[in-house]
């Protein structure tokens, strides 16, 4: 086995769990106490970018925080004070690249250590704030150790007082701390803290942030970096980028020693050649003339891809080039910086803003405890002439949360969504089959697919934000199982979970949290993915709970229902029935599956396990396909076929992708292959050969033009008697530009979630598909009738799809996603296309 090397440029260092999980969506991060998600600090909307305390006036400032949900059930593997909130305050910014330590102090790593839920012998001086070389002496702690809030609303609504007395005047970034070890997370407040004695700017330190959330920027267009900046006058600003694929950043400037007119800080980023499809973290330094210097840095690392914006351009001038996740902001004000296809861009960015507390904007509310106040003002940020797209807070920077977030906010052709209380259809009325379009909620369920197949365990809901427990399948699922109901009706098969998940929460129904399994007769493009609903028993118990709990429940229509779609209403067979619904347990999981096929039609079959846990159900998609047949003689059955292609597949434009996988039909079958592109699902042709065995070998070489774009992909095997069954890869092809990135006669297409690279054992556009001999064994694929009698299942997937690729090991989408920004596009384009 020779080493993994990741052939993205420039991402491997976002690999790293603390960065990603710790980071950039703090929220999400998990440890071993029942692998809960910690509940991070959420800043009020709003927040100045720049608050001034002028202790001349009074020295304590109020601010206000806000949770996202209260959790307060401390399981028995936790410290007993877990779960709670702290506030600390540092006296320095730092780049999403340099994340902060979990540890406060090292009696914090004691106690975590007597709970064993951590070793002490595993932490080191850096992993502690008190001993941190960079911080040990630049953090102030805003609440003590001993004043750690329990996570309540209740808590929350108190807000906090910061006593700056004791300060050296000058910026500050405050910082809310989740203790909940041992992975403890930040969440970092937006903008600047001013503290300063006096009107006098000479007397301080100059203060800065900036307000961009972009995450991907296209080489040929520039990034304006904007926020707001309060220094001395004769102030300069130089910006720096650098690459984050090493273990340090080496710094370069782009732009130096710039003047700094009033309280407005913007900064053109035009990507050197050296940036192009790399990730880059970027830093604007303020210096005064008394060369007192502090380094502002934008919420998210940026992500530069070939090409330019303007291809994305519509007729109302909004780019689409811009965050990954991100609401078009045309013509309103914003929080982020413009991305133009030219040098420079248009509009004011943010002047500075000051206040009080961590939430206004305005007026003067601090209190010192005497009556006292501490006088502080506040200017609203101007609104932009020009548009641009941008996310809240750092939605962009781990794609997967956003896609699923983005994947619940479906487009509801022209209805509302019901309050609590109301009901999607009457009980008894009848309900009009809506139209099923494959263009905007394909694109928009897409999201959840790509979430589930990624990431599964991040697929979110209300109820308080819990990960849904995706069924996990073992590895060397065979590819094409095989149930000869002349020797065996039945298939049984194994399945796993990641952990167990039975611990419901006060707003889930009573039978949340279990898995079933249902069988489908057609493959899915990952455009089109089932419905979340089984039935509408199940959907109308979900709204009669959700109206008793009085949640804010989805609309529910016909195509989000199974029994009720117009493609899968007749074409899914449950193999588990809804009353049995398994617990998410260990002791469950080990029980294996047995299905009965008496009945079925013959053909191919497709398992997917099933997460009931309303109202964000999910499917986990098992590997291969599964041929019903009654006899030997393949005739008698309609063709079956499956990809084994990996997921976040990518492949530069004018290279070739091969498809490959399992067939099993009549002599004389032939396979079709179709591309289309996502947005629009217009099938066409690329290839057409005939089935030669059982393997599936299809080269697929994009057209230049529609570069840089994602495409579906088919493969259809018809047999002599016209009978035909589609099978697809399990995500969404990324056709790039053209690059010279490739080394050695290696290409860098492959796949982004898999992949040793595989250069030189094979060439490049055909190769070894999995093969379909029959065999027997104990694993998933293994079919057994209840007297002994075995069906014959094929031997494991086989080699890795042929060619030269790189592909990450396991579902490591962090390095994927950022490179995922044309399905956004393609969602945004679409949904105005449809609007």
């Amino acid at each position: 086995m020779r080493p993994v090397r990741l052939c993205t440029p420039g991402l491997p260092s976002l690999l790293s769990p603390v960065v990603v999980a710790a980071l950039l969506t703090p929220a999400l991060a998990r440890a071993g106490n029942g692998i809960h998600e910690r509940t991070p600090v959420k800043w009020p909307d709003g927040t100045a970018c720049m608050t001034v305390i002028d202790r001349s006036q009074g020295p304590i400032v109020h601010f206000d925080y806000e949770i996202p949900l209260e959790d307060t059930m401390v399981t028995a593997d936790e410290v007993a004070d877990s779960r709670r909130h702290q506030f600390v305050a540092f006296c320095r910014n730092h780049t999403p690249q340099e994340p902060l330590p979990v540890w406060l102090s090292w009696k914090d790593v004691d106690i975590a250590d007597a709970a064993g839920i951590s070793d002490k012998a595993d932490a080191t001086d850096q992993d502690v704030l008190e001993t941190h070389s960079v911080y040990k002496d630049c953090f102030f702690r805003v609440t003590g150790d001993d004043e750690r809030r329990p996570i309540t609303f209740e808590e929350a609504a108190k807000g906090f007082d910061w006593d700056t007395t004791a300060l050296a005047a000058g910026p500050y970034v405050l910082q809310g701390y989740t203790w909940e070890p041992a992975f403890n997370i930040w969440s970092k407040r937006p903008g600047v803290i001013h503290v300063v004695d006096g009107p006098d700017l000479s007397a301080v330190a100059p203060a800065a942030a900036l307000t961009n959330t972009e995450d991907f920027l296209f080489g040929e267009d520039t990034l304006v970096l904007q926020g707001c900046v309060r220094a001395m006058p004769g102030s300069t600003m130089s910006g720096y980028w650098a690459v984050t694929g090493a273990d340090t950043l080496d710094w370069k400037p782009f732009a130096e020693g710039v003047p700094i007119d009033g309280e407005t800080l913007e900064l053109p980023f035009k990507p050197p050649p050296e940036a192009l499809v790399e990730t880059v973290a970027l830093r604007v330094d303020v210096t005064d003339p008394m060369q007192r210097t502090f380094s502002a840095y934008p919420q998210a690392l940026v992500v530069v891809l070939p090409g330019s914006g303007e291809t994305t351009t519509t007729g109302d001038d909004c780019s689409d080039t811009n965050a990954f996740i991100g609401n078009e902001s045309c013509g309103e004000a914003s929080s982020g910086g413009d991305v133009t296809g030219v040098g420079t861009t248009t509009g004011a960015a943010p002047t500075s803003t000051t206040g009080p507390d961590a939430t206004s904007t305005g007026g003067e509310t601090a209190s010192d405890g005497t009556g006292e106040s501490a006088s502080t003002t506040s200017e609203e940020l101007p609104t932009r002439d020009s548009c641009g797209c941008h996310s809240g807070g750092l939605a962009g920077s781990w794609a997967w949360t956003g896609l699923v977030l983005l994947g619940l906010r479906r487009r509801r052709r022209g209805v509302s969504h019901p309050r609590a209380g109301e009901r999607a259809w009457p009980r008894g009325a009848p309900r009009a089959r809506s139209e099923y379009t494959p263009g905007v909620r394909g694109l928009v369920r897409v999201a959840l697919v790509f979430a589930g197949l990624g990431l599964p365990t991040l697929a979110h809901a209300g109820n308080g934000g819990h990960p849904r427990t995706p069924v996990v399948w073992p590895d060397g699922v065979a590819c094409m199982t095989v149930i000869d109901r002349s020797q065996s009706s039945t298939l049984q098969f194994e399945y796993a979970i990641p952990y167990e998940d039975t611990e419901l929460t006060p707003d889930e129904l009573p039978t949340s949290r279990r898995h079933q399994f249902v069988a489908f007769c057609r493959d899915d493009s990952p455009q089109t993915p089932p419905p979340v609903w089984l039935s509408w028993t199940d959907a109308n118990v979900w709204l009669d709970w959700a109206a008793q709990k009085m949640i804010d429940a989805e609309l529910i229509e016909d195509d989000d229902v199974l029994e009720t779609h117009p493609l899968y209403a007749d074409c899914f067979v449950r193999i588990t029935a809804d009353a049995e619904r398994r617990p998410i347990t260990e002791a469950e999981a080990m029980k294996p599956v047995v299905w009965d096929t008496t009945g079925l039609p013959a053909g191919a079959w497709r398992i997917d396990g099933y997460t009931w846990e309303p109202e964000l159900n999910r499917w986990s998609r098992r590997p291969g396909v599964v041929h019903v047949v009654d006899d030997a003689d393949p005739a008698s059955a309609p063709p079956a076929a499956a990809l084994t292609n990996p997921e976040g597949a990518f492949v530069f434009a004018g290279e070739s992708y091969v498809l490959e996988g399992c067939a099993r039909a009549m002599p004389g079958s032939t396979l079709t292959g179709y591309w289309a592109l996502a947005d629009t699902l217009e099938w066409q042709q690329f290839a057409s050969e005939p089935l030669e065995g059982e393997t599936i070998s299809l080269a697929f070489s994009p057209p230049p033009e529609i570069a840089p774009d994602f495409v579906a992909l088919r493969v259809d095997i018809t047999d002599p008697m016209q009978r035909t069954y589609s099978t697809y890869p399990v995500s969404l092809l990324s056709v790039l530009a053209p690059s010279d990135t490739s080394t050695g006669g290696c290409s860098d297409s492959g796949s982004f979630l898999q992949g040793d690279e595989t250069c030189g054992d094979s060439d490049s556009s055909s190769g070894g598909a999995p093969t379909t001999d029959a065999s027997t064994g104990s694993d998933a694929s293994t079919s057994s009738s209840g007297t002994g009698d075995e069906a014959t299942t094929s031997p494991g997937t086989g080699p890795e799809p042929a060619g030269c690729g790189c592909r990450s090991e396991g579902p490591g989408g962090a390095a994927a996603l950022l490179l995922l920004s044309p399905l956004l596009l393609l969602l945004r384009r679409v949904t105005r296309a449809n609007a």
